[in-house]
């Protein structure tokens, strides 16, 4: 039981240190995208890219529902080992 609770420590320390280095890069990109192009294209660009995240987001939870019901969880678990623990 000290086994697990120790594993399942480790999966979260190292979740939060993905999620933070992913939150770094992306804020660092961003700042550096906004000295790149003229204020009207990168309003258009970021509004468009935003827009599609939008509905992909919407679209994610169909395709995971296909896959989880199709394969199962393990499958969903390979797919992103950082988010489900076994």
């Amino acid at each position: 039981m000290h086994q697990h609770l120790s594993i399942r420590l480790t999966q979260t320390a190292i979740k939060s240190l993905y999620d933070l280095a992913r939150n770094i890069i992306s804020f660092t990109y961003h700042t550096y995208q906004q000295e790149l192009y003229p204020t009207g294209i990168r309003a258009r660009a970021v509004g468009f890219a935003y827009s599609w995240s939008r509905l992909f987001a919407v679209f994610s939870s169909f395709i995971i529902a296909h896959i989880l019901g199709r394969f199962g969880v393990s499958e969903y678990s390979f797919l992103s080992p950082a988010r489900c623990s076994s």
